[in-house]
């Protein structure tokens, strides 16, 4: 029928035929949100025609997408009417918002504003709708799950045994609550799902990305976007508050405010992909930075405002911006690369604005990340990452600051191997500096010969007094940064002499230490230097570098063949 007859009249009887009974039967949980689905193949059947113009052959009838958006109207009411008080709506919720979605794709094809503007409030309507709503049998669910748990732990503080039951249950949340008390992080560890929040911003995530990889990247949309999941996410968070249920969370965050972020962080990633966009044109990046931080913010203000909170909101900010970045420029180039942006040279608002957006949010993160560090600092990864991810996002002072502060963070904490590992990012964010400070390029190389002195002393250190801690960092660097220096800053000979003198200290401080890696790395590098001098000589034939390079690997065998000799006891044990 659809193909031999009238759009409008086929979308009228359609949307006439489901809705009617519908609005006059009783209400069926389980059936209902079919009617919704079945509104949904007209609207799929007319996007293809859409561009082109859609008309009826009907005077007095409105044209197909008009009637479209009078049934999806029709279906927003009929839905808010039936779930008014009624507790499973996730079926029809989710059936609602789907064709909503799809309504708002047909009406940007279409093109007219007034039924562009009419499909979207007609979504934002529908979708804030359900989501105070909320399900009620879900969250009756976890508050009485909650109830109960206080109950156990009201009867378990009355005879005295708290301690002894609900340890496995409780330790795993105990290790990250603020709490002090374990019967009350056994009652906190319940935990409320949101479905319809997931559902409503995973579409809109989805439609977003979609339209950017279709159209190309639209600033205002990502902003409009993004003020429209923040009120998602704080009308969630209130409707949690008010019954005493926390939200999930997932890695480190509440799973709203996850899935937010990371929905507008792929709309970018994809917008970029599109034919339309361009390399040099980051409005919508910079509108992304800005969305990123209004979504943090309403998560803060109605959410948890604890210690782990405020970290993870500093987690959620720079991490998923630099995962943006990476992304971008891996996929197709479609993002500028890292450590080689100028942000004076380009357009004030397309180039300029997003960068130095950029550069505060950054410079405001490590802030408050030093001031948090007064608490508890960073450890392990998440130490060296969020140093790494402000130097590979930043072009000027934030990566050196990151780097600083993170060095202290882990010498205060006598973690060695972190500070080893971040010292490393001092040159790099130095060259990323370079575009904008040209004298930045010469620094950097001092940088890593000034590291490289500063490494191969701690190993000279360690032979004489107990520097274990920063033995491993110290020999890894020291490789790494002999290796670059070779190539880029010094000559290879050179690089062999300073490989041989580490390959000593390396060995010694094996045999002093006991540390059989150490002697077994002293050897290796001892190897690899004759093998890369020998073939420096054969190459240049030169007498002088002969003559150098025995005197240098007879010194080392002499020393590791005293300091052997003085504790061969030690070492048979060993």
């Amino acid at each position: 029928q659809w193909v031999g007859g009238d759009s409008s009249i086929i979308v009228i009887l359609i949307g006439a035929s489901v809705f009617l009974p519908v609005s006059i039967g009783s209400w069926n949980p389980k059936g209902d949100w079919i009617s919704v689905a079945i509104q949904t193949g007209p609207v799929l059947m007319l996007l293809p025609r859409a561009g082109g113009g859609l008309s009826t052959s009907v005077p007095w009838l409105p044209d197909p997408a008009q009637c479209v958006i009078a049934i999806a109207t029709i279906s927003v009411i009929v839905g808010a009417i039936r779930t008014k008080l009624q507790q499973n709506i996730l079926p029809l919720s989710t059936a609602s918002i789907s064709h909503s979605t799809i309504v708002c794709m047909l009406s940007i094809v279409d093109g007219r504003s007034e039924i562009f503007w009419i499909s979207i409030l007609l979504f934002a309507f529908n979708s804030i709708w359900f989501v105070t709503r909320g399900e009620i049998l879900r969250e009756l669910r976890s508050s009485a799950e909650k109830s109960k748990r206080r109950q156990e732990v009201n009867d378990l503080e009355v005879r005295g045994v708290q301690q002894g039951v609900h340890m496995p249950a409780v330790e795993r949340h105990k290790a990250s609550s603020d709490s002090t008390s374990i019967g009350e992080a056994y009652v906190e560890e319940v935990r409320h799902y949101p479905v319809l929040a997931i559902v409503v911003i995973i579409i809109t995530s989805a439609a977003l990305s979609l339209y950017s990889l279709i159209r190309g990247p639209e600033p205002l949309l990502v902003m409009a976007i993004g003020v429209f999941l923040a009120t998602i996410i704080t009308l969630e968070a209130d409707r949690s508050r008010r019954i005493e249920v926390r939200i999930a969370s997932t890695l480190g965050s509440e799973i709203t405010h996850s899935f937010a972020v990371v929905g507008v962080c792929c709309a970018v990633v994809l917008g970029h992909m599109s034919p339309s966009s361009s390399v040099t044109d980051l409005t919508d990046f910079g509108m992304a930075i800005a969305v990123v931080l209004v979504l943090g913010a309403a998560r803060l203000a109605s959410g948890e405002r604890g210690f782990d909170s405020r970290r993870s909101l500093i987690n959620w900010v720079v991490f998923p911006l630099v995962a943006t970045r990476l992304a971008g420029f891996v996929v197709i180039g479609s993002l500028p690369a890292p450590l080689s942006v100028d942000p004076f040279d380009g357009s004030l608002v397309t180039w300029t604005f997003p960068f130095v957006l950029l550069e505060v949010v950054l410079l405001l993160s490590i802030v408050m990340d030093v001031v948090l560090d007064r608490k508890a600092s960073r450890t392990g990864v998440s130490e060296v990452g969020f140093a790494c991810a402000v130097v590979l996002l930043s072009w000027g002072p934030a990566g050196i600051i990151a780097v600083i502060r993170g060095i202290v963070s882990s010498v205060r904490g006598g973690r060695g191997s972190e500070a080893g590992v971040i010292a490393l990012f001092l040159p790099i964010s130095l060259i990323s500096l370079e575009s904008v400070l040209p004298v930045a390029g010469p620094l950097s190389e001092t940088a890593i010969l000034v590291e490289l002195a500063l490494f191969t002393l701690i190993l000279f250190m360690g032979v004489l007094i107990d520097l274990d801690s920063w033995s491993v960092s110290s020999v890894q660097n020291s490789h790494i940064l002999v290796g670059v220096s070779s190539f880029y800053i010094l000559s290879v000979e050179v690089g062999v002499i300073v490989l041989i003198c580490i390959s000593t200290l390396a060995w010694s401080q094996g045999i002093t230490r006991l540390r059989r890696g150490l002697r077994i790395t002293g050897l290796i590098d001892f190897s690899l230097a004759a093998v890369i001098g020998i073939m420096v000589w054969l190459s240049t034939m030169s007498s002088s570098w002969l003559l150098a390079l025995t005197t240098f690997l007879s010194a080392e065998l002499a020393v590791v063949l005293w300091l052997s000799q003085r504790s061969m006891k030690q070492i048979e044990i060993d």
